[in-house]
């Protein structure tokens, strides 16, 4: 019968310190596309564009605009198992839902950009890092199941598909101690970035949808599309 207050224990903020899609720790804006560390995926072009907000989405607080974190989930290291599962402490999120309406010219200048983000956070030192091999999607939950193998990390997706529906069931399967390229990482010449990462199976990884033939969606549905 008390208050919902009284549950809470504590608060702040969960992290100080962002990666981007290009590994780099975020830093003030810049229009300079060889500047790589001043921008954010959702409103920067693959090359390193950055593309202006429209001037009623101008923010006037702040240098990015995360858009809407969702699907939280917190994952403890070794929850499977000694070794099995994260190698750390990870709170999962991504940014979710189309922003389109902020550029100048909506959706084509939005689909134009790296995308949203999905963020891994370590927990032990107040980092999010932007995790690219989780695909930049818009995702509305990432949650990670038991791989039962100490080299592999797995997590299934749930989210959007720039509103095509059905957007298909997707299951990100990672390698731990992994480079990008799917070489082996050495540690001592890491950075942390990477570092985090690989260890914990998501700086190398790959996603797969699920599908079904017509004959079988028609056994499952009134109307396959």
């Amino acid at each position: 019968d008390a208050a919902a207050a009284t549950m809470v224990k504590g608060s702040g903020k969960l992290f100080d310190t962002v990666y981007n899609a290009f590994g780099e720790m975020v830093a003030a804006p810049t229009y300079d596309p060889a500047d790589l560390a001043g921008k954010w995926g959702n409103q920067t072009r693959p090359d390193g564009t950055l593309i202006p907000f429209s001037p009623d989405f101008r923010l006037t607080a702040a240098d990015y605009f995360f858009q809407s974190f969702c699907g939280a989930w917190y994952e403890q290291a070794n929850k499977y198992g000694a070794g099995i599962g994260f190698a750390d402490d990870i709170w999962l999120a991504a940014e979710e839902w189309a922003i389109g309406r902020m550029f100048p010219a909506k959706d084509a200048d939005a689909n134009a950009t790296m995308g949203l983000a999905a963020i891994a956070v370590d927990i032990a030192t107040g980092t999010a890092y932007t995790v690219p091999a989780l695909g930049q999607t818009g995702y509305e939950k990432m949650m990670p199941i038991n791989s039962g193998h100490e080299d592999y990390v797995v997590i299934v997706t749930s989210g959007y598909n720039h509103n095509q529906e059905p957007s298909p069931l997707k299951v990100y399967v990672g390698m731990k101690d992994r480079l990008p390229d799917g070489s082996m990482i050495n540690y001592d010449t890491a950075n942390d970035r990477d570092s985090f990462l690989a260890r914990n199976g998501l700086l190398f990884g790959k996603l797969y949808g699920m599908a079904v033939s017509t004959d079988t969606a028609a056994s499952l549905v009134a109307e396959p599309n």
